[in-house]
């Protein structure tokens, strides 16, 4: 299908957009539905959340096929988190292990704070670590077992992780649910002899990668 394709819905920023994701926000009573909402941080350290248009709008838009006919919305935004004076570099909602949701967010200078969301006036901690600005981030939650008395496992809860790479030559692995670094690979930096700067990047070799790996259980935490 070669068609052109146009946007449901124009949201307005105040700053430029650094970063982008989705989110759910459950529904305050048993029998309302999820809100599915737009993760937009910007410049000025500020993250928005948007609501995601309903399906009956985005068909509309569709069927009418007209670019000059979505026009940007005043939908009221909620301000949702702010890292004073510094520019955010990445946002994603991830579950937490009491059933709830928590909300990361890196920036420049430094840090990546987790939040609790939708309530993200409530911060559960900090990442702290990194020397230098936060390039890209990343979470994943994978199982954490512990072993029983038969060896087998006997707990099957997951284990809250996220990724980070930084200006500061090294990737880095954090538990957020214990705001505590798990591991971490340096990034070797060759020195420029003709500027004596540290430019181009080498990445790290084998036995870089096979010692963290030996040292980081996944599984333990």
């Amino acid at each position: 299908d070669h068609a052109k394709k146009y946007p449901v819905t124009i949201y307005i920023m105040p700053k430029r957009t650094k970063c982008t994701s989705f989110g759910v926000v459950p529904p305050l009573k048993t029998d309302g539905k999820d809100c599915h909402v737009i993760l937009a941080g910007d410049l000025s350290g500020d993250a928005f959340a948007y609501p995601v248009p309903v399906s009956d709008a985005a068909e509309n838009c569709r069927e009418n096929g007209e670019a000059a006919s979505v026009k940007p919305t005043s939908t009221p935004r909620r301000l949702l988190v702010g890292h004073t004076a510094s520019m955010l570099t990445g946002l994603q909602v991830v579950p937490n292990d009491v059933g709830g949701q928590f909300i990361l967010t890196s920036d420049r200078d430094e840090k990546i704070r987790v939040s609790h969301f939708p309530k993200s006036y409530v911060i559960h901690g900090y990442l702290l670590g990194h020397t230098a600005f936060i390039s890209s981030m990343a979470a994943v939650t994978v199982p954490a077992q512990s072993g029983g008395e038969d060896g087998e496992s006997s707990s099957h809860k997951m284990r809250a992780l996220c990724l980070t790479g930084s200006g500061d030559g090294t990737v880095r692995l954090w538990d957020y649910q214990l705001c505590k670094e798990v591991g971490m690979v340096p990034i070797v930096l060759k020195q420029d002899s003709e500027n004596d700067e540290m430019n181009d990047v080498e990445e790290a070799n084998d036995e870089d990668v096979a010692e963290f790996m030996e040292e980081v259980d996944l599984a333990q935490p």
